[in-house]
């Protein structure tokens, strides 16, 4: 059989050096660092924020502007529809300002702003916020090559990399800071032992889990005579 190519994941540290390239002279470089601390800190899925087309409707399936509300230290976001929300009632997405560089609220903030636009259009396009109107939408494969851009740009090899790199980093990071599993399934909307599939590749979390059982092997082997 044909093996797996390992997703690496986005991680924070990635992250900070990805929008520090972003230009924000533009309204790309705006759109796209808003997308990147947006997928990052919501768990989002790539396909929850791009969309391949925008019509009159669109915003009832794919988030638009009115479904962003920001708080005094947070901003929510209400998918349409999501893979774990079959009846469409909507599911709501909330991240706590952190006021570092990647603060999701601060850059759907500079976003929304500096390119105003109705509650009806997408939330994310490319080139300019009303650009959907000419048949250009914020589409995974343009996404995934600006974020591959923005890693050769920072030194990286962009191999490895893909769309659910952003929401498999989440996992890594939540895990990192000592969240239950419970509580990682609930920010990532998990329904089933899925997550794990985000985790198992942690060199860093095997590495830690290998020393404390070789730890704990140890002392339960006997003194030797």
């Amino acid at each position: 059989m044909k093996p797996k190519n390992e997703r690496l994941p986005i991680t924070k540290p990635i992250v900070v050096d990805l929008v520090a390239h972003c230009e924000e002279s533009s309204y790309d470089g705006i759109a796209i660092k808003a997308a990147i601390c947006v997928a990052f800190a919501g768990f989002l899925r790539i396909g929850e924020f791009t969309h391949n087309a925008w019509n009159s409707t669109s915003h009832e399936s794919f988030i638009s502007r009115g479904a962003v509300a920001f708080g005094e230290d947070s901003v929510t976001i209400t998918l349409p529809k999501s893979k774990t929300d079959p009846f469409s009632k909507g599911v709501p997405i909330t991240m706590s300002a952190t006021g570092d560089s990647i603060c999701p609220r601060d850059a759907l903030k500079k976003l929304i702003a500096r390119f105003k636009a109705p509650a009806d259009p997408p939330l994310f396009s490319c080139n300019s916020q009303f650009s959907y109107r000419n048949g250009l939408y914020f589409t995974r494969e343009w996404f995934m090559t600006n974020v591959r851009d923005l890693l050769t740009k920072g030194g990286r090899n962009p191999i490895g990399y893909s769309g659910h790199s952003f929401r498999k980093a989440a996992a890594h990071s939540a895990a990192a800071a000592g969240l239950s599993n419970e509580d990682i399934k609930t920010l990532g909307r998990w329904k089933s032992e899925a997550y794990r599939l985000y985790m198992g590749h942690d060199k860093a979390r095997r590495l830690r889990l290998s020393t404390r059982l070789s730890h704990a092997s140890h002392l339960r082997s006997a003194p030797r005579s």
